[in-house]
């Protein structure tokens, strides 16, 4: 059984507090940080506003997150790639994954479900990658799936 936590984010400072919370010590064992919110090209959104990612990091430990691979189940979040990279190295996860698409929930839902296992079973996240493109890489094409490294 996998050990989890949900919160609630009703802001930017939830966003923030919850990230610091997740890169502390106490919870060195949870890897991996499920955003699941609503969004648009490089943001996220807490009921109608709009919490731009590339920013956060002015507000977090730096390198606090370096050992996280950080999800975002959100429509569209990673459509610009150049933004990709920025994101990856504002926030300092070892790996960023989400959608470049607009996705269904209930589809988006099953293909996470299928990642977070490959990410807590398989060691590196490239083979993680390997085996979602291997198995399930029609789904994950459809959705607009990336990880960014």
């Amino acid at each position: 059984m996998a050990r989890h936590t949900r919160q609630a984010i009703n802001s930017r400072d939830d966003l923030v507090k919850q990230l610091k919370r997740l890169a502390q010590k106490q919870h060195e064992d949870y890897t991996i940080g499920y955003v699941a919110m609503h969004g648009s090209p490089g943001r996220v959104y807490a009921g109608r506003k709009s919490i731009e990612l590339v920013g956060l990091e002015a507000e977090l430990p730096q390198g606090a997150l370096a050992k996280k691979v950080l999800h975002f189940g959100s429509c569209s979040v990673l459509t610009d790639e150049v933004q990709q990279g920025e994101l990856l190295r504002a926030l300092g996860a070892k790996v960023i994954t989400g959608f470049t698409e607009d996705v269904d929930w209930f589809e988006s839902l099953a293909f996470e479900l299928i990642l977070f296992e490959a990410l807590a079973w398989y060691a590196r996240p490239s083979d993680a990658e390997k085996y979602i493109a291997k198995n399930h890489g029609q789904l994950a094409g459809r959705l607009g799936f990336v990880m960014i490294r």
